[in-house]
């Protein structure tokens, strides 16, 4: 393997021992030689250096693809930072990339000239225009008018452990992220893709990848040039040129991604082309998967060895590669680590999986190198130095590794995680699929479904029916990884570097989805909460995705036995039970959601249910959703044990005779309180409820307890404690009763929670939204006077609530009950418990702040300004240092009540109190930049850089924050610079003990 060096130091080696040998060549251009070329990297160098371009100095590179990018690349990475860009893109991409990016300089070829002159004028950028004279040697250029500098100080270039490029990723999932390669890093990597290929100075490349993209200059062009042998670098693919210049330029090997080999291999079944001209003696496929009937047709086609490496943009040198003598995808479809990597797969906690089982790939051992995204730098390992790659497979006991996919990739139906790989390998094993791939789409009630797109045998096309197709996959696999919709295509859609774009293939089974429904008669979208209930148990019993929510039960395919099985289901989900007859008349979801919330209503149902008799000690008494309808109890009890009792809350409609005055969720929770007393049971009373039920089961906890029945669990799913003013509205007339969603949502709004005496025990979802930033209790802990305990659920606020989640945490919520019932049992045994519990309660309650504080929320509640404003002020002069929602609340109020300065000034108190303010920052920023004071708000988004936590909430904050329109417009200011320091110093002061340095 070559040796490490920097870029000037290594080709003028190279020129001493291949002198005149040809180094680089392009279409219908004379070769450059190794002298020629290290003399071009040098002059243009020190042309650069003259004209006070150096070390640190970023300069964009927009040239077409061609051996004058490779060598104009090389000259700039040899003193300063390159930073390649492919001249077709889009200017507003442009004006983000320099936006992110302190550019000093651009290269540009006279195309661009206009386009170039414009972007250089608004960002200050040294325009470095250069000319290329057809008939000179490839990768000859000159710059057309570029000055030396006047400045004293000497301007030196970089050293080998500087940044010498810095490269877009294809951002194929998410914004591109910007990774930067010294000198020394991306050196290293390119020996060991030459060492992995065997190369030497006798071979030739053929690049056709773009010079935008790290694979043409890793893998494409470098390995061979630093072996003395030799490059031709392509205008980009051409399929109808291809084959052409394979036999013109004779190439010993030739790299690129699936989709290029696809083209090619369509291209010789087109012209009929013949193996016998080829010098190729191997292909190297990279930067996305292959499949394997792919490698085997290259295989067959070019009678050469196919290989596959993995690596990624972040890294140096690659991870893995297929072994020497071996073909891709083939047998165990095997890629081994390459040194000096280990590679392994992590579970959701970081530890290392079993041989064999499936996680997160991660390796350590070889250079990080560090990304900028969005001005921020994260840390890319693990506190035990694993590098997290963000693709999911497993290890055999050969070490042999096995690439499923993309985490991100993988589709989470239900709660249920499927890696499309596997379900891409049974489609592809049917006679009539050529390629599959396998995506997810949004669902409103599984989170994803499972869709594939396919191409087919070019004489399956009239014959294919796509049931047949996914009761072939059903015979393979569990009903949960079937696609519920297939596309055939001709081919997939790819992105500029040939990646498959995966994100294409959502939006065209989305327009496939819309057309279908434009062209059918009926309603397929569900309105109301009944209604996709209905919908979700019809398309589990029927098999069917898409559903006429306006046909009968017959008329999509239902038969008697599934009509019986479906009345059951609605008792079990909504607890009405339906006679045959009543179906008979109402079989279709439309009529049959208006039959069931009119049931409710007019007929409602004891306000305890029976789901689950178990031995009736401690019962779990299961709290109604907003909708009135408890549809997760039974589902629950399914997965308790079957000795714990379980009963569903019902629906209760208002007497009709209660005034206006007297509606509140206190009133409505005794209504249960008192069913419940009545049930002579064994042991402490269980609570638990989502959403809307789980502050109605705080309540009834707190009235049980108020009349002497200490509750012995009191579990609350994914809800907050409703103590900041953006989680509720102001209280208006009540809804009518006749609409079960609304009235409910006004009991929750007319709701003041009061302080609780015993324990609580919060089950959040994983997935959360951002107000956990700031309190990770989300205000329980501040109303809880007992303990408070924290547990972490599969799923997000919707989602948690379906089987398949309940399936996950149920076992969690069984460990919990018991727990809670040991203590409840010795708690008991204090005659003096329940009074020492109402002791500290009315204590708590009569302090002078508290009961300014409740009031300043019940103010809040009616759109009280004035006595909110005057209740918070009170509880501060008597107690100074309040939690977070306190200050937050009443900045709201300042804000609305006028007081601008004031608001500002109380925000920065929640701030102080927030232990990650992220959101507490969110406002403050839309403040500012409301009040147009630009300094403070860039000074606001420069403090919120600092929380780079990498968790998806964190994420999401920031992304919409520093997405906002008016963003990159005042990041044009003249505070622009300081805030780019802020960023760039961050994610130099986050690396110190790498040894690939950033420096700008």
């Amino acid at each position: 393997m070559s040796q490490v060096g920097d870029i000037r130091q290594r080709f003028s080696q190279l020129a001493k021992e291949h002198g005149e040998n040809p180094a680089l060549g392009g279409i219908n251009r004379p070769w450059l030689n190794y002298q020629q070329l290290n003399k071009l990297i040098q002059d243009r160098g020190n042309t650069l250096l003259d004209a006070g371009i150096g070390r640190g100095n970023i300069v964009i590179i927009s040239l077409n693809n061609g051996p004058e990018a490779l060598s104009a690349i090389l000259s700039v990475a040899s003193v300063a930072i390159a930073l390649p860009v492919n001249p077709q893109e889009p200017v507003k991409t442009l004006e983000r990339l320099l936006e992110r990016v302190p550019v000093k300089a651009v290269i540009y070829e006279d195309n661009r000239q206009n386009i170039w002159k414009t972007l250089a004028k608004t960002h200050g950028l040294t325009q470095l225009p250069i000319k290329i004279a057809p008939q000179t040697p490839a990768g000859c250029w000159q710059f057309a008018d570029i000055e030396k500098t006047s400045q004293t100080q000497e301007v030196v270039g970089s050293l080998a452990d500087d940044t010498g490029i810095l490269v877009r990723t294809s951002g194929t999932t998410a914004e591109a992220k910007i990774v930067a390669w010294s000198q020394a890093s991306f050196l290293l990597s390119v020996g060991v893709a030459a060492k992995w290929m065997g190369l030497t100075s006798s071979d030739r490349s053929l690049c056709v990848m773009p010079f935008s993209h790290l694979h043409s200059l890793l893998r494409s062009c470098l390995p061979g040039l630093l072996e003395g042998g030799s490059v031709v670098c392509c205008p980009g693919f051409d399929r109808l040129q291809i084959l052409q210049w394979l036999e013109t330029f004779q190439p010993t090997y030739m790299t690129g991604v699936s989709a290029i080999y696809q083209q090619m291999l369509n291209q010789v079944q087109e012209t009929e082309w013949h193996h016998n001209n080829c010098s190729l003696r191997f292909l190297v496929s990279g930067s996305d998967s292959i499949d394997s009937e792919t490698v085997l047709a290259l295989h067959q086609t070019f009678k050469v060895e196919v290989r596959e490496f993995y690596g990624m943009s972040e890294v140096s040198p690659m991870f893995a590669g297929t072994e020497k003598g071996k073909l891709a995808q083939q047998e165990s479809h095997s890629l081994f680590a390459l040194e000096p990597w280990t590679i392994t797969c992590l579970d959701s906690n970081g530890e290392p999986v079993e041989q064999g089982e499936e996680g997160e790939i991660a390796a350590r051992g070889g250079l990080i190198n560090p990304t900028l995204k969005k001005l921020e730098q994260r840390n890319l390992t693990d506190f035990s130095g694993w590098f997290p790659t963000g693709d999911w497979g497993s290890l055999d006991e050969t070490g042999g590794l096995q690439i499923m996919g993309r985490v991100d990739d993988r589709i989470n139906r239900g709660g249920q995680k499927i890696a499309p790989k596997a379900v891409e390998r049974i489609l592809e094993q049917h006679p009539y699929v050529k390629r599959a791939c396998v995506f997810g789409i949004p669902h409103e009630i599984f989170g994803q479904q499972v869709a594939a797109a396919i191409i087919l045998h070019s004489d399956q096309t009239k014959i294919f029916k796509e049931n047949e197709l996914r009761a072939y996959v059903a015979g393979e696999l569990p009903n949960y990884m079937v696609p519920e919709e297939i596309l055939c295509v001709e081919a997939f859609p790819t992105n500029l570097v040939g990646k498959l774009d995966r994100q294409a293939l959502v939006t065209l089974v989305q327009q496939k989805q819309i057309e279908a429904q434009q062209k059918r008669q009926g309603r397929y979208l569900a309105n109301s909460f009944p209604e996709k209930r209905l919908r979700e148990i019809y398309q589990e019993l029927l098999q069917i995705s898409e559903i006429d929510l306006e046909a009968d039960f017959a008329a999509l395919g239902g038969d008697s036995f599934q009509a019986m099985s479906l009345l059951i289901e609605i008792e079990d989900r909504f607890g009405t039970l339906l006679t045959p007859e009543q179906f008979l008349q109402h079989s279709s979801i439309e009529a049959l959601a208006k039959l069931l919330t009119q049931s409710l209503v007019n007929s409602p149902m004891p306000p305890i249910r029976l789901i689950q008799e178990g031995d009736g000690k401690y019962p779990l008494f299961v709290s109604h959703s907003v909708s009135g309808i408890t549809f997760y109890a039974t589902k629950l009890a399914q997965y308790l044990p079957p000795s714990q009792t379980v009963y569903a809350l019902n629906w209760q409609p208002p007497e009709e005779d209660i005034s206006e005055t007297s509606i509140s969720l206190e009133q409505y929770a005794s209504n249960f309180v008192e069913a419940m007393i009545t049930c002579e049971l064994e042991g402490g009373f269980c609570l638990i409820g989502h959403s809307f039920g789980a502050q109605l089961a705080f309540e009834i906890a707190q009235q049980l307890l108020s009349r002497g029945y200490e509750p012995a669990f009191v579990g609350l799913i994914d809800d907050e404690a409703d103590l900041h003013k953006r989680r509720f509205g102001i209280k208006s007339r009540p809804a009518d009763p006749q609409n079960i969603n609304a009235y409910c949502k006004y009991l929750l709004h007319s709701y003041v929670p009061q302080a609780f005496p015993g324990d609580l025990t919060l089950l959040q979802a994983e997935i959360h939204n951002t107000d956990i930033l700031a309190d990770p209790y989300t205000g329980w802990k501040d109303i809880c006077l007992g303990n408070v305990t924290r547990l972490t659920i599969p799923g997000n606020h919707i989602s948690v609530m379906g089987e398949s989640a309940i399936a996950q945490w149920a076992e969690t919520l069984t460990q919990q009950l018991n727990q809670s019932r040991q203590l409840w049992e010795l708690n008991q045994k204090d005659p003096n418990r329940l009074t020492q519990l109402q002791t500290n309660l009315e204590t708590y309650q009569q302090q002078k702040e508290i009961i300014a504080l409740t009031e300043a929320r019940r103010a809040a509640k009616t759109g009280n300004l004035s006595e909110e404003i005057s209740y918070y002020e009170n509880a501060l002069s008597l107690k100074s240092t309040q939690s977070y929602w306190v200050y937050r609340n009443l900045s709201h109020a300042y804000w609305q009540k006028g007081m601008k300065e004031k608001a500002l000034e109380t925000l920065n108190q929640s701030i102080a109190q927030e232990q990650i303010p992220i959101v507490g920052y969110e406002i403050m920023a839309n403040w500012l930049r409301d009040l147009k004071r630009e300094k403070a708000y860039e000074k606001t988004l420069a403090e919120v850089i600092q929380y780079d936590e990498d968790i998806a909430i964190v994420q999401k904050a920031l992304g919409k924050l520093m997405l906002h329109p008016n963003f990159s417009q005042n990041l044009r200011s003249p505070n622009t610079e300081a805030l780019q320091e802020v960023g760039l110093n961050r994610a130099i002061a986050d690396f110190p003990n790498q040894q690939s340095v950033v420096r700008f």
